[in-house]
């Protein structure tokens, strides 16, 4: 468990590493799109935290792969539900959704949808790597 919570913490902080980035290349995109003109200092820096926050809790939500005791299903189940309701709290905190239910509910269905084929092309490819290298044996 000691190596459990030394990964979470590097791959976590690794992961902060691109949180302003991103979160740059969001603002540019809504900028030039005339979304957004101006932004306060304590938004930009609620933002830049957020990302952090963001980020840190995606990169060191892997690690929960690295649990012997937890089949991938319930790995999975864990950090999903870890990634989501961090990024529903922060997403209603910075107010990028409102909390009402149906930007709630669609918010919901967008991170389902999208973590259900991020998941599959990952475990698809996975497997098809696993069935070549056994062709090979």
């Amino acid at each position: 468990m000691k190596n459990f919570w030394k990964h979470f913490f590097i791959n976590g902080l690794m992961g902060m590493g691109f949180g302003p980035i991103i979160l740059t290349a969001v603002y540019f995109f809504l900028k030039i799109n005339n979304v957004i003109s101006v932004l306060t200092v304590n938004e930009v820096n609620l933002a830049i935290v957020s990302a952090l926050i963001i980020t840190f809790v995606q990169g060191s939500s892997m690690t929960i792969f690295r649990i012997e005791k937890l089949s991938l299903g319930k790995a999975t189940l864990i950090q999903s539900l870890l990634i989501y309701f961090t990024l529903i709290f922060i997403y209603i905190i910075n107010k990028w959704i409102k909390f009402n239910f149906i930007e709630v509910l669609i918010f919901t269905i967008i991170y389902w949808v999208g973590y259900l084929i991020i998941w599959l092309s990952i475990y698809l490819n996975i497997r098809r790597q696993i069935k070549s290298a056994n062709l090979k044996l």
